[in-house]
């Protein structure tokens, strides 16, 4: 406060507009800390979030089994009014909320679940039970924090978040989850590796060589 000459209340409303960007945290006992650390998530291959120098935990909140609604049932290729399974999945950062999952997948995969430990990773589970995973369908969105996501992810109600909606299917194309990701944008930097292809393969038209003869 001398060094800038300004007064508490002013540092007090800084500190809490760096908060509600996401840049510092409070922490009892220890005032306020920085929230700098980031997870680099390349999506060039299916993984879950690697936070090389930072650690990263899962906590399952609840495992239900409830009628698939029309949508979900849709995506599972199951019958509207089946039971599925529902988990919802809180991962953290450094101790510090990162994001917030719900994922239905077929009733059958619930007793997996409890096989989660803190540390491991979501996909592996499906290893787990000798599933071999195929393709994934990834649409991404921004979106805001509701009532229950903010408690979640320590945000205020109209947080700006990135939801990912996912759609992971095995090697022979069957449906294995279908999932909601609210991601605290934060705490996330997403990379991709892209390649652009000629108009002709675009269009799956073979491409002649030069020296091609006709």
């Amino acid at each position: 406060m001398l060094a800038f000459s300004t007064s508490r209340q002013v540092i007090r409303d800084a500190l809490e507009l760096l908060r509600d960007e996401g840049l510092v945290r409070r922490a009892q006992g220890a005032g306020t800390l920085s929230t700098a650390s980031k997870v680099r998530h390349n999506f060039g291959f299916l993984h879950g979030p690697d936070g090389a120098d930072s650690t990263i935990r899962h906590r399952v909140l609840a495992v239900n089994e409830e009628p698939a609604a029309p949508q979900v049932a849709q995506r599972l290729g199951i019958d509207t009014g089946v039971g599925c399974g529902v988990i919802d999945l809180l991962t953290t950062l450094d101790d510090e909320p990162f994001y917030a999952c719900t994922t239905y997948v077929p009733a059958t995969f619930l007793p997996v679940v409890s096989q989660m430990d803190a540390e491991m990773e979501w996909f592996s589970l499906y290893e787990t039970a000798g599933i071999e995973l195929g393709t994934t369908d990834h649409s991404i969105e921004a979106v805001v924090a509701d009532d229950l996501v903010a408690q979640l992810l320590d945000v205020r109600v109209g947080h700006p978040l990135l939801l990912f909606e996912r759609l992971l299917r095995d090697v022979e194309g069957i449906p294995l989850e279908y999932a909601f990701t609210r991601v605290r944008g934060d705490r996330l930097t997403l990379m991709q590796h892209l390649t652009r292809p000629t108009l002709l393969e675009a269009h799956g038209m073979p491409v002649l060589s030069p020296d091609s003869t006709g």
